[in-house]
């Protein structure tokens, strides 16, 4: 600590308010010691629907068609969100409800849609990437999409951009020093002011939100999505050499300077190169013209030492190790972190506690008590010290913050609580 202030200067951070109240992040230097303050560009909208553009100007809008909600005023990265819009409530009504009905975000040569449709009853996420459905997790060296039934979120590391559409909501995250005083669209320009929110195409401010909003439609967007989609698995190699070369793509992977076999492929289809399971291209029409577009899986971290002997295998798709786990007994595991508290930050990396690890649990049927017996035990600390640590602020102050260190871990028995038990107390909770 010592050596490093001796040799890295840090100014001061100014503090910043930001017009959207969301609160300042700090942005670290090369040196990963100074910082200084950036406001966050967060856009987003719900309901019937209801707008927040990035500066924090909150507006309504009724709009039963295609609009841009953000893209760059002048190109750098190519990034663009498109949202769909359609009456919600009775086709008959006078002055209709509009929801989001789905989102397209346009990155480089990628175009990802995203909806949610009611299929055979179940709410379902429908994703698509260059008009080929994708189930996620899906990862390719540009970006990745997640779903967990109710969220879809799409994250683009190259830019630090994320988009996540629930239906009913959708939210774009873009970073400052990336996008800032570089949007428009239906979420405004992010540049802390919002007195340019309501941006017109043609660079001019409006004096209404909502009426700026209207000029923003995107003609013919929704037809794009009238006709039937195309499902394609990508775990299925679909091959078709009678193909005219016009409408074939050709795919030459090279080793080195060597190049390997050539191969024909139909628009939509996917090839899966001999000794790498993790690595496909798929063969992509863009307007009019056919690209190979890779998509490879990242396996995360495999330690055999962790896995019960002889469950290693490699998983159905080919790609990656998996096995069934140790059992771990109930222990206090340690890492490193630093600590933060109302912006301040501490000094050095402080050792936090947890407790993990598995315990007994059992359920039995007594033949003398005629009834069913369990026996419940949980991870839990069983003794904690209380320790301090010094923290810095941004202003150069500095005070000590006390924080909870445990010692030791065990089993300890709990209340079992049964599938009925917790169908009763949901139900109580809902008449309340």
């Amino acid at each position: 600590m010592r050596q490093r202030e001796r040799n890295v200067h840090c100014e001061t951070p100014k503090p910043i308010a930001c017009e959207n109240n969301y609160p300042p992040i700090k942005v670290y230097d090369e040196s990963g010691c100074c910082f200084h303050y950036e406001c966050q560009c967060i856009c987003y909208g719900w309901g019937d629907p209801h707008y927040v553009t990035f500066d924090g100007t909150y507006y309504g809008f009724q709009g039963n068609c295609s609009y841009v909600l953000v893209k760059e005023i002048l190109p750098k990265y190519n990034f663009s969100v498109v949202i769909d819009n359609y009456y919600c409530d009775a086709p008959d009504a006078p002055d209709g409800l509009s929801c989001p009905q789905s989102l397209t975000i346009y990155y480089q040569s990628y175009e990802i849609f995203m909806t949610k449709k009611d299929v055979d009853g179940v709410f379902t996420s429908l994703i698509y990437v260059n008009q080929q459905r994708i189930i996620p997790a899906y990862e390719t060296k540009d970006f990745r999409i997640t779903d967990n039934g109710i969220e879809t979120l799409l994250v683009i590391p190259a830019i630090n951009a994320k988009v996540s559409f629930t239906g009913l909501m959708f939210s774009i995250y873009l970073p400052w020093d990336k996008f800032s005083g570089n949007t428009e669209g239906q979420c405004g320009t992010c540049d802390n002011n919002r007195t340019d929110d309501c941006r017109l195409p043609n660079g001019t401010i409006d004096s209404s939100c909502p009426d700026m909003a209207h000029q923003w439609h995107v003609a013919d967007h929704n037809n794009m999505w009238m006709r039937k989609p195309i499902y394609i698995s990508l775990s299925v190699i679909l091959l078709n050499v009678t193909l005219t070369a016009s409408r074939a793509m050709i795919i030459k992977p090279f080793l080195g300077s060597v190049v390997g076999s050539v191969y024909r492929q139909a628009p939509g289809s996917v090839w899966i190169p001999s000794g790498d399971k993790c690595l496909k291209y798929e063969c992509v029409k863009i307007m009019d013209q056919l690209i190979p577009i890779e998509a490879k899986t990242v396996c995360p971290d495999f330690y055999p030492e962790d896995c019960v002997p002889g469950t290693e295998v490699i998983a159905p798709d080919g790609c990656c190790r998996v096995c069934i786990p140790i059992t771990k007994p109930c222990n206090v595991t340690k890492s490193k972190v630093y600590v933060d508290s109302n912006g301040c930050k501490s000094a050095n990396k402080v050792e936090v506690t947890t407790c993990g690890g598995s315990c007994v649990t059992y359920v039995m049927y007594s033949l003398e008590a005629n009834m069913m017996e369990r026996s419940c035990t949980c991870c839990r600390e069983e003794s904690t010290t209380k320790k301090e640590v010094e923290m810095i602020c941004p202003d150069g102050s500095k005070f000590n913050h006390s924080y909870i260190d445990i010692n030791k871990c065990g089993c300890q028995r709990t209340e079992c609580v049964t599938p009925e038990a917790t169908q009763v107390t949901r139900s109580r909770r809902r008449r309340r």
